[in-house]
């Protein structure tokens, strides 16, 4: 159960590029905490960026850009108007306890997740 919890969070967050609630983001932290950093690293592949958010703390951010519409220059289809076309970036931190720089990745637990939202 765990598991499909863990990819409908990440879909509400980053899949699906629409700013979740405070529940739904509570149900991401709940899917994430308690979990090495290394799970999402290897779910989500490397962060768009990595910051120490104090002294023991590390936040690891990561984006999924989706884009929506018609591009320009495409042929409508008959039966739709053209919608507009544009990228929807989403972007989440999952922020880890990490007292120390030399701590290995795998023993960095992830204590919360703050969703930025999607723009």
């Amino acid at each position: 159960m765990k598991p499909v919890l863990v990819s409908v969070g990440l879909a509400m967050a980053l899949g699906a590029c629409v700013t979740p609630s405070p529940e739904e983001n509570a149900a991401l932290t709940a899917a994430w905490a308690g979990r090495p950093i290394t799970d999402a690293l290897q779910a989500l592949g490397p962060p768009e960026t990595l910051v120490r958010l104090s002294p023991t703390q590390v936040g690891y951010t990561f984006a999924r850009s989706e884009t929506v519409g018609q591009a320009p220059g495409a042929t409508p289809v008959a039966t739709s108007a053209p919608t507009p076309y544009r990228t929807i970036t989403c972007r989440v931190t999952f922020v880890t306890t990490t007292p120390q720089d030399t701590l290995p990745e795998a023993r960095r637990i992830i204590e919360n997740t703050r969703v930025m939202g999607c723009r």
